[in-house]
């Protein structure tokens, strides 16, 4: 719930629920906000939308009447959206909703692919907003089965085989990643044996990044890693 300006610089209550199941109680009980917002600003317009993001076909209502009164809210259906919308805004917020959207008949790969891609481009300099994005498109893309092709789009970021890492897996230890990690350095430094100093140090630093905390920041450093590579082969 957010008091705003409208273009007329007028101001109203924007109340937004998110929804991901259907629940045919949903009219009465965005009546009952309804009457709790207007209690508290009865001399402001409000504004209420419900947004679906539900995996099961929409079913729910957007209005209710009694015999001397009706209600309605503004009902969004994520499935019917033009997914283009809102990657034509190119920001991250509206980039990882567009994975709920209709693909108008586009390959969902490649749709994933770009989506992916373009957050991580976006936001290449700011690794742990990455991240956040990146769990969070995850968790939305499940509601459009479409893990497996986030799967594929990262690996197309990370250059490495995500299936072979636990990067999807819940329940990992601490532990168990500071021994990933341990080992991990160990095959560098095994690598960096007859390579100048000034490359040692790089690697180095790169190791020591607070990126090193998880087991994604570690496949999201190989490109720079193979960039050294590339760079010392020449």
């Amino acid at each position: 719930v957010v008091k705003l300006k409208d273009r007329e610089n007028k101001a109203f209550i924007l109340h937004i629920e998110i929804q991901s199941s259907n629940d045919y109680a949903m009219p009465l009980r965005m009546m009952r906000y309804y009457t709790d917002i207007a209690f508290n600003y009865p001399k402001l317009p409000i504004e209420q939308y419900v947004i679906y993001i539900g995996k099961q076909p929409l079913k729910m209502k957007s209005e209710v009447a009694g015999k001397n009164w009706q209600y309605r809210y503004n009902l969004i259906d994520m499935h019917s959206v033009d997914c283009q919308t809102l990657i034509k805004q190119d920001n991250p917020d509206a980039l990882i909703l567009a994975i709920l959207c209709d693909f108008k008949g586009h390959d969902e790969q490649a749709m994933v692919n770009h989506i992916t891609l373009r957050l991580h481009e976006l936001l290449k300099e700011q690794p742990k907003e990455f991240r956040k994005y990146l769990t969070m498109l995850t968790v939305l893309s499940e509601n459009r089965d479409l893990e497996q092709h986030i799967k594929k789009a990262t690996e197309m970021i990370t250059n490495v085989s995500v299936e072979k890492m636990p990067f999807y897996k819940m329940g990992v230890e601490k532990g168990e990643l500071s021994t990933l990690q341990n080992n991990i350095i160990k095959i560098l430094t095994l690598r960096f044996q007859n390579v100048p100093d000034t490359i040692k140090n790089k690697i180095i630093s790169i190791q020591q990044k607070e990126l090193l905390q998880n087991i994604f920041d570690i496949a999201m450093i190989i490109p720079e890693i193979n960039k050294l590579f590339e760079d010392q082969d020449k």
